[in-house]
């Protein structure tokens, strides 16, 4: 593919000190069955990781480019967190007009042999503004989940339903399909630069009357390290819950929940 050709999809990376995992992960994903669906481009973001994981990127980008797939990447010079690096993949897909963006987390966590069954799915819902795989319609504790986290989720996941009226399964899985016309009308700047971006964008979302989806995926706990403070994100999460009361009911209005121009 040529820098020149439309895309349908830019498959975002977010790489962390992954550089056991990513490589792997990577040649784990049906990317033929994938290019039969969607013109992709795959963009790689380390986010100033610590160890060799710029290196098992380069060699991602070798290995990609051997078998036909468009693919770069992009290094922060400094810890952007994981809310920040979806909001630069967010403005990279707004410069060059990509019109959704998807993401495939490279610690193998979420299966990389769902992608194309996901985005095959994702494709016949063209209405969603939000569309992702979801861990607690499947059988998360036996894929490995620990009983805590799978605890915290279905809580969280409980607190935040009751607050927008929704009946959501899961409101923190990574595995998420985002269409770009409905993110352009968001102040996703103002969202958090933490884990807990994956819930303050659903509320945005929902907020704006755009339109959330799931399907089950499978669930797997293996030897990958998570760089989530627990508690950090439940304290986010909650407090993004407040915000949002506070801003529906007028108490208090937030700029996270203003409606922008694209």
């Amino acid at each position: 593919m040529s820098d020149v050709e439309p895309m349908d999809l830019c498959v975002f990376v977010p790489c962390y000190n992954v550089e056991r995992f990513v490589e792997p992960t990577m040649r784990r994903v049906d990317w033929r069955g994938l290019a039969k669906l969607v013109r992709f481009r795959v963009l790689f973001v380390d986010n100033a990781s610590t160890d060799k994981t710029w290196a098992a990127v380069q060699s991602c980008l070798r290995y990609l480019t051997e078998i036909g797939v468009d693919a770069e990447a992009i290094r922060n010079p400094v810890d952007r967190g994981y809310g920040g690096s979806n909001k630069i993949v967010f403005a990279y897909c707004r410069e060059r007009g990509i019109p959704a963006m998807g993401i495939l987390h490279s610690d193998g966590q979420y299966a990389p042999e769902e992608l194309t069954r996901l985005v095959e799915e994702w494709k016949v819902r063209p209405h969603c503004a939000l569309f992702y795989g979801s861990r607690l319609l499947g059988h998360p504790l036996r894929g490995g989940m620990p009983l805590y986290k799978f605890v915290a989720n279905k809580s969280l996941t409980w607190v935040q339903n009751v607050a927008l009226g929704s009946r959501i399964s899961e409101f923190h899985s990574g595995y998420r399909f985002y269409r770009m016309a409905w993110i352009r009308r968001l102040a996703y700047e103002a969202t958090s630069d933490y884990f807990d971006f994956d819930t303050q964008i659903i509320f945005q979302i929902r907020h704006a009357g755009g339109p959330v989806e799931e399907m089950a995926i499978p669930t797997h706990y293996g030897e990958e390290v998570s760089n989530v403070n627990g508690l950090r994100t439940a304290k986010g999460i909650l407090a993004n819950v407040g915000v949002y009361l506070l801003h529906r009911w007028g108490l208090k209005r937030s700029e996270r929940f203003r409606t922008v121009d694209g």
